[in-house]
Parts: C-alpha cells; structure tokens; sequence
C-alpha cells in the first residue's frame, strides 16, 4: 500500500509542476482615451416657447430640439470613434 502512494505522488509529481510554469492566458492593458472638451458639451436644450404658441413657435421649437440632438449625438459618435481607435492602437 505504501509503495503504491509513493508511485502514485511521483507519477503525478510532473503533472504539477507543469501547470505550475504556464503562462498567463489573458493580459489586461488600461487604454485611456483623450476626449478634446469640445466634444463634452452640447448645446443646450431650447426654451419653450413664450405664449401665445403658435404653430410658427413650435416648428422653430422642433428645429432647433433636432439641432441640439443632432449636435450631442454626433458628438458622442466621434467619441466612440476615438475609443475605438485606441483600442486598436492597444491590440
């Protein structure tokens, strides 16, 4: 029984220390991402509009809300665009 331990630990003996000098499978890099402060700011939301609304009011209203969302939405755009672009500057 004892001469049975003993083969067993030696036959697993390489098996151990095979695992103990792998090398690392997955490596982590934080990549930071220079947004220009131009990009942090949009425009701010139009007021509503003073009374009496008119159908004049409301349509400059809508104009200028889709301009403000256009302006924020392009801008997050382009940040994504540059985080991408770090990321694959890291890879």
């Amino acid at each position: 029984m004892h001469r049975m331990m003993v083969v067993s630990a030696l036959l697993c003996m390489p098996l151990l220390t095979a695992c103990a000098s792998s090398q690392p499978i997955t490596k982590i890099e934080t990549v930071r991402t220079v947004v220009p402060a131009a990009l942090t700011r949009c425009k701010e939301r139009p007021p509503m509009p003073e009374p009496p609304v008119t159908d004049q009011k409301v349509g400059r209203l809508l104009v200028d809300l889709i301009d403000a969302h256009d302006d924020c939405y392009g801008k997050n755009q382009r940040i994504r665009e540059l985080q991408d672009i770090d990321h694959e500057k890291a890879d």
